[in-house]
């Protein structure tokens, strides 16, 4: 490791900004759950072969998909970590209620990521002491990079993503990232590969495809008969999902919900904001565009023709899609980077989305020669789609069978992964 002047005043400045920082997240609700576990102020050793490191949801299904595939010859205990409650959640599930099969010598331990100030790594890698560290995608710590080669662990970046915005901003601080290089990167797309080879100085960054695809070969095919709960719709009103819509395209919204109630009078809406702290602004825009609409939580009676629902519970959003006839994604009409807009294809959907889906470029535009999904350049051009979908919407088995035949023929990163590990542990 090169022991450079400018490196080691970065890493230390680093660090005096995260001392600054953690009174101050403890403000923040998402990130108080969990807080003194982030610190690792227990001292209980973990001891585990390999730490897995996942940011939020989307990384969590990449790291089960992983485990899912991996056999190893000796005992091998993981250690998986998220950011977020709902990454640590679905971590959490997948193993607790053995909805994936692991190998015999596989055992598996879960934990809040800890922050990244020096002290606090210090203690977590002395608890967790991996062999290997997984970070998956573009989870770049610097200090838990740090102090992993210093604690001779191998660290691996695996479904490798490096955005040219991400990249452009890491790149100034020259000379800063070779010094923490990870031992290993496997990258989604050559762009990806090319950029992290640029930051870290490295001669070779592999390829693999998208580990993504394998979980949605795996958990979201076919959902066709999940209840609603509650909600009770009339067998002849049509069901629009306008899921993850975020605070920048309220405005754009507002106007798609007034264009398709004036030209579909009876469609019934379900409104999916991206936070939950937005409800009130929803409730007093739609009280502004004088529609009927209510509370999720609130319906007890058969959903009135030309409702709007305004979706204020966690984890039902699959359950929705598995019932609707067409369905929005937000985050795609304002410079967001996009939401998922694989899992209503997986429910059988063709999705419709803004043009700004930067964020899931990896899925490919092939999806959307496809018919797989719409591109609308504008909330006009968005709304125009969404009606003509729920004036004809195609059978759901249909777009499952093709959606499976698009996704299996890009499967296969899993297993490339876990045959690295498996190597790297011999």
């Amino acid at each position: 490791m090169k022991n450079t002047r400018t490196f080691k005043i970065v890493l230390t400045l680093y660090g005096i900004l995260w001392s600054l920082a953690i009174p101050v997240l403890y403000l923040f609700p998402r990130i108080r759950c969990g807080f003194k576990e982030r610190l690792y102020k227990t001292g209980s050793g973990i001891n585990a072969n390999i730490w897995i490191q996942a940011a939020s949801a989307g990384e969590a299904y990449v790291a089960i998909e992983i485990i899912r595939n991996l056999k190893p010859e000796k005992k091998t205990r993981i250690h998986l970590t998220s950011y977020t409650s709902q990454g640590l959640e679905i971590l959490m599930n997948a193993f607790s209620k053995s909805t994936c099969e692991l190998s015999d010598n596989v055992s598996i331990t879960t934990g809040f990521f800890p922050f990244d100030s020096p002290q606090v790594i210090k203690r977590a890698v002395q608890s967790i002491n991996p062999e290997i560290m997984i970070l998956i995608e573009s989870e770049m710590w610097p200090c838990l990079m740090y102090t992993l080669k210093k604690n001779g662990s191998r660290v691996f970046i695996i479904n490798g993503r490096l955005t040219e915005k991400s990249f452009r901003n890491y790149i100034r601080l020259t000379g800063f990232w070779e010094n923490i290089a990870p031992n290993k990167i496997l990258a989604i797309s050559e762009d990806d590969a090319s950029r992290f080879s640029k930051l870290f100085k490295l001669k070779k960054v592999e390829l693999l495809p998208n580990i993504k695809f394998d979980s949605i070969i795996n958990n979201n095919i076919s959902i066709l008969n999940r209840d609603l709960g509650n909600i009770r719709l009339h067998k002849d009103n049509k069901l629009l999902v306008l899921a993850s819509v975020r605070k920048e395209e309220e405005e754009q919204i507002s106007r798609i919900i007034e264009k398709i109630l004036l030209e579909m009078p009876d469609t019934v809406i379900a409104l999916f904001p991206r936070h939950m702290h937005r409800i009130k602004k929803w409730q007093k825009i739609l009280t502004r565009l004088n529609c009927k609409w209510t509370l999720k939580s609130k319906t007890e009676t058969e959903i009135l023709p030309g409702t709007v629902i305004l979706w204020d519970g966690f984890g039902e959003l699959a359950s929705v899609y598995s019932k609707a006839d067409a369905a929005f994604v937000g985050g795609s009409l304002a410079r967001l980077g996009g939401q998922n807009f694989i899992e209503p294809i997986s429910c059988g959907i063709i999705p419709v989305i803004g043009p700004y889906w930067d964020d899931f470029s990896w899925i490919g535009k092939e999806i959307f020669r496809n018919g797989l999904a719409i591109e609308g350049k504008n909330w006009q051009e968005t709304a125009e789609s969404l009606i003509r979908i729920l004036r004809n919407p195609e059978k759901k088995t249909i777009i499952i069978s093709k959606a499976l035949d698009y996704f299996h023929k890009k499967r296969g990163g899993s297993e490339i992964a876990c045959k690295v590990i498996l190597e790297a542990m011999q």
